[in-house]
């Protein structure tokens, strides 16, 4: 099936789940079901007459067992395979429980049919629809846990789906089975693909993000006027003082391959990152000499913590962009980074000006959309005015948990 319909094992389509039906189960069960058939009849079993009968029997047998316990294998297969726990969580196991309650005292009667119990029997299929929202493919368990409690009632002479003629008794335990398994499946199959198809619609978004991110970034530092001015100053430093030449080319190549590095990490410690940020600052301060200065204030547990590139440098340069450029006195730029209450807290602070300019320069919803879809209403992003010409920027990071413990 996979080769010849393109079937997957891990069940994410709805497609995956009317392939099993119609191409998996029908034809290699006729075969079986012949085979079973001739077999009966040759040990005198089963009469020639009843062999059309008989093959039907084994066919649907065969065709519902495939229904309810391949998807049911597949899905423990893949928890195998990924090591994860084949437990179930508390809820899941309480909701079994009701299942299997209700499936008792529903067909745990002779000719429950004709008694008050009829309609509890078939309560357990509302359930099993919710559980298939909730569990997904884990709702395989219930499936096969409901039909084979209530083929075995029925084969004992239990349940509302005993008729007095057994040929109808066995056309509506078919019946049964088929619309509580069809329905499950087809249902747990679409939410898995709908989740599927949110998490590669978000992880587009989210690579679209990044990549107009490097691009900026990239753009920034070859920018033609940066360069220009950047190689002017170098070329003067040659004759004036060549040891500072040196360092604004050391300066300048170290922003350059930062900016070509991001393209191929999706995250770098903070160490790195403050490495790329005082290559800027010191090509910065070539530029504007005794004009600027600035102060880092980083808790050193900080430092190997992993974060999106270029955020904490996009900061620093908004604050360069709006606050140097346009300060004709001193400007000194404040940067921490701090661990508070389970979060990295990046701050940059700047004498400077807030305005529409500044959240334009920034790329502030560029921001917000990396870090909410990074990390959800876990992290932050605020700019705004404090006291005096200060602007204070910061960005809100979530701690791993094994990092917070390795602390203590």
């Amino acid at each position: 099936m996979s080769r010849v319909f393109g079937f997957s094992n891990s069940m994410t389509r709805i497609r995956d789940i009317l392939i099993l039906i119609l191409a998996g189960a029908p034809w290699g069960t006729m075969v079986s079901a012949m085979i079973c058939t001739l077999g009966l009849v040759k040990i005198g079993a089963v009469k020639p007459d009843g062999i059309p009968l008989s093959s039907l029997l084994f066919w649907t047998g065969n065709v519902l067992g495939i229904m309810v316990f391949t998807p049911l294998t597949l899905r423990v297969a893949e928890r195998w395979n990924d090591r994860f726990s084949l437990k179930l969580p508390l809820t899941g196991l309480l909701w079994f429980l009701v299942l299997t309650s209700i499936v008792l005292l529903g067909f745990w009667n002779r000719f429950t049919a004709h008694s008050i119990f009829y309609p509890l029997a078939y309560l357990s299929f509302p359930i099993l629809v919710w559980l298939s929202v909730k569990l997904r493919k884990d709702v395989t368990l219930a499936i096969s846990l409901v039909t084979t409690l209530a083929t075995g009632f029925t084969a004992f002479g239990l349940g509302p789906l005993i008729r007095y003629d057994p040929m109808a008794t066995y056309a509506e335990m078919t019946v049964f089975i088929t619309i509580y398994s069809l329905s499950c499946l087809i249902l747990m199959a679409a939410m898995e693909e709908g989740a599927v198809n949110s998490e590669n619609a978000l992880r587009h978004r989210l690579d679209a993000v990044r990549k107009e991110s490097e691009l900026r970034t990239i753009r920034t530092s070859l920018n033609p006027h940066f360069l220009f001015n950047s190689l002017n100053t170098i070329k003067s430093l040659t004759s004036e003082d060549s040891a500072k030449a040196g360092e604004a080319v050391i300066a300048l190549s170290e922003i350059l391959r930062s900016s070509l590095r991001i393209t191929q990490s999706e995250q770098i410690s903070l160490k790195e990152e403050l490495a790329v940020i005082r290559a800027y600052l010191d090509l910065q301060k070539i530029r504007f000499g005794e004009r600027l200065s600035w102060e880092f204030r980083i808790d050193k547990k900080c430092e190997l913590l992993e974060l999106p590139p270029m955020l904490f440098h996009q900061l620093v340069e908004n604050a360069v962009k709006h606050g140097v450029e346009k300060q004709i006195a001193h400007s000194t730029i404040v940067m921490e980074g701090l661990l508070e209450n389970g979060h990295l807290t990046l701050r940059v602070m700047n004498q400077g000006t807030l305005s529409e300019t500044s959240f334009r320069g920034l790329g502030l919803q560029s921001i917000k959309d990396e870090l909410e879809w990074l990390y959800g209403d876990k992290a932050s992003f605020t700019i705004m005015k404090g006291k005096g010409d200060i602007v204070f920027s910061e960005i809100s990071l979530p701690v791993p948990d094994s990092f917070l413990s390795a602390l203590t």
